[in-house]
């Protein structure tokens, strides 16, 4: 099986208290492309029912909020500058985090 190297899983993600998840609750994320033009992909875990999706510039300032009932969500930051922006990914099981590099 090729990986695209614009493929990113993430499945050591900070759990809400801040450190890595144990290997029985983790969660797989995976967040296409990464580095991106704007557009991205991010492909939730099954299980969980809803996510609350919001992306955040390095500011704190949140540029985009989305709810995703699915597995898969594409969120359009086109309109924002070129930079690295943090998306937070919340569930019932808790807030995670992800690196989102804009590049133009």
């Amino acid at each position: 099986l090729l990986q695209s190297p614009f493929v990113n899983t993430y499945n050591n993600v900070c759990g809400p208290n801040g450190v890595s998840e144990d290997q029985e609750t983790k969660n797989d994320f995976e967040l296409f492309p990464n580095p991106t033009a704007g557009s991205f992909t991010i492909r939730l875990p099954a299980g969980q029912n809803k996510w609350q999706l919001q992306v955040y510039d390095m500011n704190g300032r949140c540029v985009r909020t989305a709810t995703c009932e699915g597995q898969e969500q594409q969120l359009n930051l086109e309109q924002e500058p070129a930079g690295l922006y943090m998306l937070q990914i919340t569930s019932a099981a808790g807030s995670y985090f992800v690196k989102v590099n804009v590049v133009r």
